[in-house]
């Protein structure tokens, strides 16, 4: 009887240590999520989770408490659960593009450097300051900061080529007409005749607006040409421009002429007919080019009534007064290109 006690004693005792066993148990949460578990026997300080830039781990709390727990070499009976305690040291960051450029300690806050980019090293953009995300000006007061966060803010600019190089760069919110290249900056035989955006072919003259998503202008350089009634310059461009140009065509537009009460009207010819009819030659004609002037002397027979009034044709009814006018009219003769 005795033997048949003893040999309960030691099972029940077995079962309850087991059971002990098997109910010491740590879990691990980080921020609410789980991180890990100890079994009893591996009870320990746990590996550190992976944690933000701007966050510190004190330590691991058991629940319902803020204190971080220190004796790690006994582990609480029974299933428990610990949670990481973690500080959030305040940084004032700085973004470029929305990507992190600087972190600062609000007690270390100064003006970072200025950053640089691609746009900024190619002259597309120039850094104009750094602005807090809840402000509407740049922020000019370094003593303290005023926002955990402040972006890089940059300005388009509008660049001005002369030959293919680049003249002058001015800022796209201060837009004005640039001035003029000075004649030595010229090449020989050629003449400035304005800035052309890269978004127009037309001489550019709105100084006071930008054009939308114009940032680069061209400047014209024409040759003189003989007897040209176009105007005293050829629209004949310097084909140093960066974008290529692909010869389309001939076009030609001759003047019309009126005669009206024995007087001649000559219909003149600018540079927008010839480049109006050159398109409906070759519709993707951007300009004309070389524009060459020919001259034709026209004749035309007025007659005119008893009373002295002009008829458009001769009338053998009267043939009292009969006249030929002579005059002469032109025709303009260019190349049509596209400029890709």
């Amino acid at each position: 009887m005795k033997k048949k006690a003893t040999i309960l004693a030691l099972v029940v005792a077995s079962v309850l240590l087991l059971a002990s066993c098997a109910t010491s148990t740590a879990n691990y949460y980080v921020e609410g999520s789980y991180y890990t578990t100890q079994e009893a026997g591996h009870f320990g300080v746990p590996a550190e989770p992976t944690l933000a830039e701007d966050q510190v781990l004190e330590g691991w709390a058991l629940a319902g408490s803020d204190t971080p727990y220190t004796d790690w070499g006994h582990q609480p009976e029974g299933e428990v659960r610990f949670d990481a305690v973690i500080s959030t040291i305040d940084y004032v960051e700085f973004y470029v593009n929305g990507e992190l450029y600087d972190r600062q300690l609000e007690t270390e806050f100064h003006e970072p450097e200025a950053p640089v980019t691609a746009d900024t090293e190619a002259g597309l953009k120039i850094f104009d300051g750094w602005k807090a995300v809840d402000a509407s000006e740049l922020n000019n007061d370094w003593s303290q900061a005023s926002s955990l966060r402040y972006d890089a803010v940059f300005v388009d600019t509008v660049r001005f080529y002369l030959n293919g190089e680049l003249w002058a760069v001015e800022r796209a919110d201060e837009f004005g007409y640039p001035g003029q290249p000075y004649d030595k900056e010229i090449p020989r035989g050629y003449e400035f005749a304005g800035w052309i955006a890269d978004t127009d072919y037309q001489v550019y003259d709105a100084w006071d607006v930008l054009p939308e998503k114009a940032r680069r202008f061209d400047a014209l350089l024409v040759q003189a040409t003989v007897d040209s009634a176009i105007g005293d310059d050829d629209q004949k461009l310097n084909l140093n421009l960066y974008r290529d140009i692909e010869v389309l065509g001939p076009v030609t537009v001759e003047e019309t002429y009126e005669v009206i009460d024995g007087e001649v009207k000559i219909g003149g010819i600018g540079y927008k007919d010839l480049l109006a009819a050159a398109m409906e030659l070759y519709p993707e004609a951007d300009q004309v080019i070389n524009i060459i002037t020919d001259y034709e002397t026209q004749e035309y027979t007025v007659a005119y009534d008893a009373q002295g009034r002009a008829l458009n044709e001769v009338d053998e009814q009267y043939p009292d007064s009969v006249k030929t006018l002579e005059f002469s009219t032109a025709s303009y003769t260019g190349i049509a290109i596209d400029i890709h």
